[in-house]
Protein backbone atom coordinates (compact mmCIF):
# COMPACT_ATOMS: atom_id res chain seq x y z
CA UNK A 1 0.00 0.00 0.00
CA UNK A 2 1.33 3.45 -0.91
CA UNK A 3 0.73 4.91 2.53
CA UNK A 4 2.97 2.25 4.06
CA UNK A 5 5.75 3.32 1.69
CA UNK A 6 5.39 6.92 2.81
CA UNK A 7 5.66 6.00 6.46
CA UNK A 8 8.86 4.13 5.62
CA UNK A 9 10.58 7.17 4.15
CA UNK A 10 9.45 9.51 6.90
CA UNK A 11 7.57 12.07 4.78
CA UNK A 12 4.30 13.23 6.28
CA UNK A 13 1.81 14.95 3.99
CA UNK A 14 -1.04 17.37 4.60
CA UNK A 15 -3.83 18.07 2.13
CA UNK A 16 -5.67 21.39 2.20
CA UNK A 17 -8.80 22.13 0.21
CA UNK A 18 -11.44 24.84 0.17
CA UNK A 19 -13.62 22.72 2.44
CA UNK A 20 -11.32 20.69 4.67
CA UNK A 21 -7.77 19.95 5.75
CA UNK A 22 -6.73 16.29 5.79
CA UNK A 23 -3.98 14.92 8.05
CA UNK A 24 -1.50 12.35 6.76
CA UNK A 25 -3.52 9.41 8.10
CA UNK A 26 -6.54 10.34 5.94
CA UNK A 27 -4.66 10.78 2.67
CA UNK A 28 -4.93 8.04 0.06
CA UNK A 29 -5.08 7.72 -3.71
CA UNK A 30 -8.89 7.79 -3.75
CA UNK A 31 -8.96 11.08 -1.85
CA UNK A 32 -6.51 12.71 -4.27
CA UNK A 33 -8.46 11.38 -7.26
CA UNK A 34 -11.79 12.56 -5.83
CA UNK A 35 -10.56 16.06 -5.00
CA UNK A 36 -9.22 16.60 -8.50
CA UNK A 37 -12.31 15.13 -10.16
CA UNK A 38 -14.50 17.41 -8.03
CA UNK A 39 -12.93 20.43 -9.73
CA UNK A 40 -15.05 19.53 -12.74
CA UNK A 41 -18.30 20.00 -10.81
CA UNK A 42 -17.65 22.14 -7.72
CA UNK A 43 -16.82 25.48 -9.28
CA UNK A 44 -13.72 27.58 -9.62
CA UNK A 45 -13.20 28.57 -5.97
CA UNK A 46 -11.94 25.12 -4.96
CA UNK A 47 -8.25 24.44 -4.45
CA UNK A 48 -6.05 21.51 -3.53
CA UNK A 49 -2.64 21.75 -1.85
CA UNK A 50 -0.49 18.67 -1.24
CA UNK A 51 2.27 19.60 1.17
CA UNK A 52 5.06 17.35 2.44
CA UNK A 53 6.68 18.08 5.79
CA UNK A 54 10.07 18.14 4.05
CA UNK A 55 10.99 19.21 0.52
CA UNK A 56 10.77 16.71 -2.33
CA UNK A 57 13.56 17.51 -4.78
CA UNK A 58 13.30 21.09 -3.49
CA UNK A 59 9.51 21.23 -3.84
CA UNK A 60 7.66 22.44 -0.75
CA UNK A 61 4.17 21.86 -2.21
CA UNK A 62 2.08 21.10 -5.26
CA UNK A 63 -1.31 22.69 -5.73
CA UNK A 64 -4.16 22.63 -8.20
CA UNK A 65 -7.37 24.39 -9.15
CA UNK A 66 -9.90 23.89 -11.90
CA UNK A 67 -8.89 25.80 -15.03
CA UNK A 68 -9.87 29.45 -14.41
CA UNK A 69 -10.72 29.74 -18.12
CA UNK A 70 -13.39 27.05 -17.71
CA UNK A 71 -11.94 24.57 -20.20
CA UNK A 72 -12.55 21.60 -17.91
CA UNK A 73 -8.83 21.16 -17.34
CA UNK A 74 -6.78 21.30 -14.16
CA UNK A 75 -4.18 24.00 -13.47
CA UNK A 76 -1.36 22.52 -11.38
CA UNK A 77 1.51 24.40 -9.78
CA UNK A 78 4.70 23.45 -7.98
CA UNK A 79 7.13 25.57 -5.99
CA UNK A 80 10.82 24.68 -5.81
CA UNK A 81 12.87 26.38 -3.09
CA UNK A 82 16.64 26.68 -3.35
CA UNK A 83 19.14 26.56 -0.47
CA UNK A 84 19.39 30.37 -0.55
CA UNK A 85 15.57 30.50 -0.09
CA UNK A 86 14.97 31.81 -3.60
CA UNK A 87 12.33 29.85 -5.49
CA UNK A 88 10.91 28.93 -8.85
CA UNK A 89 7.18 28.52 -9.34
CA UNK A 90 5.84 26.51 -12.29
CA UNK A 91 2.35 25.94 -13.67
CA UNK A 92 0.88 23.41 -16.05
CA UNK A 93 -2.60 23.12 -17.54
CA UNK A 94 -3.73 19.50 -17.92
CA UNK A 95 -6.56 19.23 -20.42
CA UNK A 96 -7.27 15.76 -19.06
CA UNK A 97 -7.96 15.58 -15.29
CA UNK A 98 -6.52 12.03 -15.28
CA UNK A 99 -3.14 13.53 -16.18
CA UNK A 100 -3.34 15.84 -13.15
CA UNK A 101 -4.26 12.87 -10.96
CA UNK A 102 -1.16 11.01 -12.22
CA UNK A 103 1.07 14.00 -11.47
CA UNK A 104 -0.19 14.29 -7.89
CA UNK A 105 -0.12 10.54 -7.25
CA UNK A 106 3.53 10.37 -8.36
CA UNK A 107 4.36 13.26 -6.01
CA UNK A 108 2.56 11.55 -3.12
CA UNK A 109 3.32 7.87 -3.74
CA UNK A 110 6.90 7.97 -5.01
CA UNK A 111 8.02 11.53 -4.19
CA UNK A 112 8.64 12.35 -7.85
CA UNK A 113 8.30 15.74 -9.44
CA UNK A 114 6.86 15.87 -12.94
CA UNK A 115 9.12 16.69 -15.88
CA UNK A 116 9.03 20.48 -15.62
CA UNK A 117 10.34 21.05 -19.15
CA UNK A 118 6.74 21.35 -20.38
CA UNK A 119 5.64 23.56 -17.50
CA UNK A 120 5.54 27.37 -17.53
CA UNK A 121 7.87 29.24 -15.19
CA UNK A 122 5.61 31.81 -13.49
CA UNK A 123 8.09 32.88 -10.80
CA UNK A 124 7.94 36.52 -11.92
CA UNK A 125 4.26 36.67 -10.92
CA UNK A 126 5.35 36.34 -7.27
CA UNK A 127 8.11 38.95 -7.22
Amino acid sequence: MAQDNLQGNGIVYTVRTQHKDYPHEEINASLIRDIIQDFLTDGDDDFFVLEPDQPIQGSIYMQAIGDPEGSGGILSEVRIVQDDESFQHYSYLSADPAEAVSIFLAYWETQQLPDLSGWTDITAEFE
